[in-house]
């Protein structure tokens, strides 16, 4: 799933996702590059922990990849000594644009799991 060219916040966003029904993860897998550095930003971690946490059963979470292109300007990476840790402009508007498309994508993977049944004859 994807957020391309976001005028108004001006960023980018591609995603890989367990659906509800492969959630055998005993922890988060938050995986999060932004202009292609592999980065944390807990904001978001907790936002999508919080809304996959609504949608998938209780002690099973996601591994979630996620690759955003922010503009340079809007980067703050003066966190944390290493650098890992990152805040950017507009980090409310834009973790809220990144939760609504996540939301619409897990409301649209919540049918029940179809399974096929053969009756076995013996002869």
């Amino acid at each position: 799933m994807s957020i391309d060219n976001d005028e108004q916040f001006k960023f980018n966003m591609f995603a890989y996702l367990t659906n509800s029904k492969y959630t055998q993860l005993k922890q988060i897998v938050f995986i999060l590059f932004i202009n292609e550095r592999l980065v944390d930003c807990q904001p978001i971690k907790k936002t999508l922990q919080n809304l996959f946490s609504l949608y998938l059963p209780k002690n099973t979470n996601p591994f979630i990849y996620m690759n955003l292109n922010i503009d340079p300007k809007n980067l703050d990476v003066n966190i944390h000594p290493t650098k890992h840790e990152v805040r950017f402009l507009y980090q409310d508007e834009i973790i809220e644009k990144i939760q609504k498309c996540f939301e619409e994508k897990l409301l649209n993977s919540t049918v029940s799991r179809t399974f096929y049944v053969k009756n076995l004859t013996i002869d």
